[in-house]
């Protein structure tokens, strides 16, 4: 059971048995899917952006703080984390978060409330590269073998080519 303080709002992830949910009070939780047990969580920054999860265990959630971070799936140790947003940033709301992440080979991809889609090494958090639309992404990107597509709320829908 989550923290009476803490909205679970997101949708489930799995992994293995396992399965992560994030919070609105910045809690990310692992819990054994077969006992419902928690296995382990992480208290940070307000989460507002569902959990992605790759084939090697990998969890990546994108925090109101503006920092994309990456935790073992199954022991919830935190692997890297990486500042997002640029200095471009045009939000004067506090949340700075807006989609969850997509894994694209060795990159794991963002948007964001400064209106950019953004890409990081997804092993290490180093950035990798960055895409200016003409306001915040609130969409998640989703890929296509090698297009990512995603909105963007200046009303237009972007096909970026990863290739």
């Amino acid at each position: 059971k989550a923290d009476t303080a803490s909205n679970v709002l997101s949708t489930p992830r799995f992994y293995k048995n396992m399965v992560f949910i994030t919070s609105v009070g910045g809690v990310v939780y692992g819990v054994n899917a077969d006992t419902g047990v928690e296995v382990w969580r992480h208290v940070g920054e307000r989460s507002v952006t569902d959990t992605t999860v790759s084939d090697d265990g990998i969890v990546y959630v994108h925090t109101d703080a503006a920092i994309l971070r990456a935790y073992d799936a199954e022991t919830g140790r935190v692997l890297w984390g990486a500042k997002t947003g640029t200095n471009k940033n045009t939000w004067n709301g506090p949340y700075q978060t807006a989609s969850a992440a997509v894994i694209h080979g060795d990159e794991v991809i963002i948007g964001g409330r400064d209106g950019d889609i953004t890409a990081y090494d997804r092993h290490t958090g180093a950035y990798r590269w960055n895409f200016r639309t003409g306001l915040w992404v609130q969409s998640s990107p989703r890929v296509q073998g090698d297009v990512l597509v995603v909105g963007s709320n200046d009303g237009w829908i972007y096909a970026l080519n990863l290739d």
